[in-house]
C-alpha cells in the first residue's frame, strides 16, 4: 500500500474514532444518567468538565481530519496524537481505576497506539516539509 494512502486512512480512521466520542461526550452533557462515560453522572462538576472535554475533542477531531488532506505534510500530527493525547488518557485510566476501566485503556493501546505506532514505524521515510 502506498504510505501516504496508509497515513491518510489513518488520520480518518482517528478522525471518525474521536468524532464518536465527541457525539458521546456532547450527548452526556445531557443524557440522564449520562450515556457510556465510566464515573460520569448528572452533577455540575461532571458537566463542566465533559464540556470542556467535548471542546477539545472536537478540535482535534478537527485537527485529524485536517492532517489528512495533506498527510504527508501533516504527518507529525499523529506521533502527537498518539504520544502525547492518547498515551495521557491511557495514563489517565490506569492510574484512577486499571481494572474498572480496563475496555478503556485496552482499546486505547490495542486500536489506537499499537497500529499507529506501527504507521509512524512504515512512514518513518517520508519526509514532511515542515519536519525538515
Amino acid at each position: 500500500m502506498d504510505k501516504k494512502k496508509l497515513l491518510k486512512y489513518f488520520d480518518y480512521y482517528s478522525c471518525f474514532l474521536d468524532g464518536i466520542m465527541s457525539f458521546v461526550m456532547i450527548y452526556s452533557l445531557f443524557a440522564i444518567p449520562p450515556f457510556i462515560i465510566p464515573y460520569s453522572n448528572a452533577s455540575k462538576e461532571f458537566r463542566f468538565a465533559m464540556g470542556w472535554a467535548s471542546a477539545f475533542m472536537i478540535a482535534w477531531t478537527i485537527l485529524l481530519f485536517w492532517a489528512a488532506q495533506k498527510p504527508v505534510e501533516r504527518k507529525f500530527i499523529i506521533p502527537l496524537t498518539l504520544y502525547i493525547v492518547v498515551v495521557g488518557l491511557a495514563l489517565t485510566c490506569l492510574i484512577i481505576s486499571p481494572i474498572e476501566l480496563i475496555e478503556i485503556w485496552s482499546f486505547q493501546i490495542l486500536a489506537i497506539i499499537v497500529p499507529g505506532t506501527v504507521i509512524c514505524v512504515l512512514t518513518r521515510d517520508l519526509k514532511s516539509p515542515i519536519l525538515n
